[in-house]
């Protein structure tokens, strides 16, 4: 077993850590220490990366952390590695399709097939064309949401318009909190700054789409009472910031309307989706603590 064990106490306000996010630990530096007075629940911590801006500090479970010891530091540098080699295993397919002359056939190989039996989407307002219909031979086809996420974006229309459901917000993983720690795990395993910046401008060019987008575009009508709510009580605070995982699904939906209004060229489209991509299988990966779409207990019901 390659793993230190965390030292069985608490860490403390100022400390230097390690944190744990998805596979890789990041050397942080813990900001406050956060517990429920008068119980014994687990401690959670706000923690600030070291190296990255303000906007990226997270609050995470005591479990998440462990102290800064060389043992650690070690392990670390085992676990970037790892990840570091089965990443360039699983991109050596990537890597010849980018090479590979631009055509339709190379790019429908890299994306994921399309059902033509897929339950009932008809009726899902507007989703039908950006699901299913669309055309082979199309760039914006490579912004095509993986099996498993489609019927999560397909689940969220059922809890919401047709279950007459609400999720409890401000969200307990906003948006925001997403899109930051891809760019921040993906840009760990990243050496070429070039490459970081564009994880990161990717991001908080989704991040604003999503909050100019979400009270005209991404709501279902009984959604709306709920939003107008939220953002008077919540005024300071940015939609992206309130919002969570299935919303954020609802923009990568509609993400190819945007390009299409977008001035991008075929290869710029050919980048963004291999970061569309990274994303989505960012959010497969974690999506037990992304979705609440199955969690009853964040649902409420609209008479509310």
């Amino acid at each position: 077993m390659d793993e230190e064990l965390p030292l069985k106490r608490p860490f403390k306000q100022h400390e230097s850590v390690l944190v744990y996010d998805g596979p890789i630990l990041y050397e942080a530096n813990v900001l406050q220490v956060l517990c429920d007075e008068g119980t014994n629940e687990t401690r959670h911590y706000l923690v600030h990366f070291i190296g990255w801006n303000r906007c990226y500090d997270d609050v995470v479970p005591e479990s998440a952390l462990l102290p800064r010891t060389p043992a650690n530091m070690a392990l670390a540098e085992r676990l970037y590695e790892k990840l570091g080699q089965k990443r360039a295993a699983d991109d050596d397919v990537g890597v010849v399709a980018r090479n590979e002359d631009v055509d339709s056939s190379s790019h429908t190989a890299s994306t994921a097939s399309v059902s033509k039996d897929e339950k009932e989407i008809s009726h899902c307002r507007g989703l039908e064309t950006v699901l299913l219909q669309v055309d082979e031979s199309d760039p914006l086809r490579w912004f095509e949401l993986p099996e498993l996420l489609k019927r999560t974006v397909l689940d969220d229309f059922e809890f919401v318009s047709e279950g007459e459901q609400l999720y409890e917000l401000p969200s307990r993983v906003s948006v925001s909190t997403i899109l930051h720690a891809w760019a921040r795990h993906r840009g760990r395993l990243q050496k070429a700054d070039a490459e970081v910046a564009q994880k990161r401008a990717f991001a908080d060019s989704l991040q604003g789409y999503f909050d100019a987008a979400l009270g005209r575009m991404l709501l279902y009508e009984n959604e709306q009472a709920q939003y107008r709510r939220l953002i008077a009580s919540q005024g300071n605070k940015a939609a992206s910031e309130l919002y969570g995982g299935e919303h954020l699904l609802r923009l990568l939906v509609k993400l190819p309307w945007f390009l299409e209004h977008a001035s991008v060229t075929e290869r710029e489209l050919q980048e963004l989706s291999l970061l569309f991509q990274d994303l989505c299988r960012f959010m497969l990966r974690n999506g037990r603590k992304y979705f609440r779409v199955e969690d009853d207990h964040a649902l409420e019901t609209t008479g509310g």
